[in-house]
């Protein structure tokens, strides 16, 4: 009987979501009416949806509104990835199918081989597996947005570096940052160089379109950087200080990190050592073990 209803209740929830993604429904007046109220678009740039993440996506938004649940928990994250929200749904929607489908695999096997399981167990397995799959892609966007905002880090010293050095010849505030960003060719570079860009069409200052971006990206050293800026062009502070420890702080914390890394790998590496020279002794001391207490 539970295992029935889980079923039902699963095959329901899927013709639900496949009816809601291919007849999508318009964006209420008052979400549309927050964005135009909010001002200022997205900083970071998001990659173009696939035809089926944009029809399944804003469907597990809206049933994940409905439901009460949390949608962009994961913003920065997913900001940092080049994903939208949607894309991120539907790929938690494929990773519960592809659950539910290796579940009911595991069973028609289970069967073909003569071990029939109950229907009970087997309903909860489906269901296990089916919520498996729905979180095991906001751990892996949660890895791969630190790794990427660890490098982004990276970048961000070198391009205080290069503001301090085009300050030092002379240039203005918004000159320097903008020229810093021309400086480079890497991933992070390029996200300076586009949100610049996109401060210059729509008449902003440089500083406040970076903080949004270190915002958007949670990165708190680009806020950090804006206020700084924000400060040098208000009161006429020298920026070139605080810029250039900022940079060393960075580099200080990376090189930490990676230390810690290399620590914790070389635990690694040392544990399947202790166990083989556990065991190694552990052969040694056999014979005179059992000839002692088992004569």
């Amino acid at each position: 009987m539970i295992a029935a209803a889980a079923a039902g209740a699963l095959v329901g929830l899927g013709a639900f979501l496949v009816v809601r993604g291919l007849v999508p429904a318009r964006p209420p007046l008052s979400a549309v009416l927050a964005r135009v109220g909010a001002g200022s678009e997205p900083v970071a740039p998001v990659v173009s949806s696939s035809r089926w993440a944009a029809r399944v996506g804003p469907a597990a938004v809206r049933v994940l509104e409905r439901l009460n649940l949390p949608v962009g928990h994961l913003g920065p994250d997913l900001a940092i990835l080049g994903r939208s929200v949607e894309d991120h749904l539907a790929a938690r929607v494929a990773g519960a199918a592809l659950g539910i489908a290796g579940a009911a695999g595991l069973g028609l096997l289970a069967a073909s081989a003569g071990l029939a399981p109950a229907p009970a167990a087997l309903g909860w397995v489906t269901v296990a597996a089916a919520g498996v799959g729905f979180v095991v892609p906001d751990a892996l966007a949660r890895r791969r947005a630190a790794v990427r905002r660890a490098g982004f880090r990276q970048a961000l010293a070198f391009y205080f570096d290069l503001v301090v050095v085009v300050l030092a010849g002379g240039a203005g505030v918004t000159s320097a940052l903008a020229q810093a960003a021309e400086a480079g060719d890497g991933w992070a570079f390029r996200q300076l160089r586009a949100a610049l860009a996109a401060g210059r069409v729509r008449r902003e200052p440089p500083w406040a379109v970076l903080g949004r971006l270190g915002v958007e990206l949670g990165v708190g050293e680009l806020d950090e950087l804006a206020s700084a800026v924000a400060l040098a062009e208000r009161e006429g502070a020298s920026v070139r200080q605080s810029l250039a420890a900022k940079a060393a702080s960075i580099r200080d914390t990376h090189l930490a990190a990676a230390q810690a890394q290399a620590s914790a790998a070389t635990v690694r590496m040392a544990a399947p050592l202790v166990l083989l020279g556990l065991s190694f002794c552990a052969f040694i001391l056999y014979g005179a073990v059992s000839s002692a207490f088992f004569r």
